[in-house]
């Protein structure tokens, strides 16, 4: 993707990544079936992830809009994505109303099971 771009998620269920130069929509990021209520991208700036109203979270390539992989199993919407970006695996923490969830991470996909928490994780700080 050419340029300064911001990403914004929407209740139409998708993301968008906007021109900052010409405030055009240059890549839809689609999928999900519920409004998008979290998002990060990974250490390199290369991955999206979107979490949504419909208890999943997707991961997409960010220059083409690919769609990588979706995280499924959330019990209710996911509200909070974290990446850490200061190791050299990437982890995600991803929350909703009842858990939260830690996921090692390779190109967009978990290459680990997840560690669960039993109550929803509202913040995460990375060291």
């Amino acid at each position: 993707m050419a340029g300064d771009v911001i990403v914004t998620g929407s209740g139409d269920c998708t993301a968008r990544a906007w021109s900052l130069d010409t405030a055009r929509c240059v890549r839809t990021f689609a999928g999900h079936l519920g409004a998008i209520n979290s998002m990060a991208t990974d250490d390199t700036g290369c991955t999206l992830f979107t979490g949504s109203m419909d208890q999943t979270i997707r991961s997409f390539e960010l220059a083409t809009g690919r769609p990588i992989f979706i995280f499924q199993g959330h019990d209710g919407p996911v509200l909070y994505i974290s990446v850490n970006h200061a190791s050299r695996t990437s982890k995600i923490v991803r929350s909703n109303l009842g858990t939260g969830r830690v996921a090692t991470l390779d190109r967009g996909r978990p290459t680990q099971p997840s560690h669960t928490h039993n109550r929803s994780t509202i913040f995460a700080k990375w060291r």
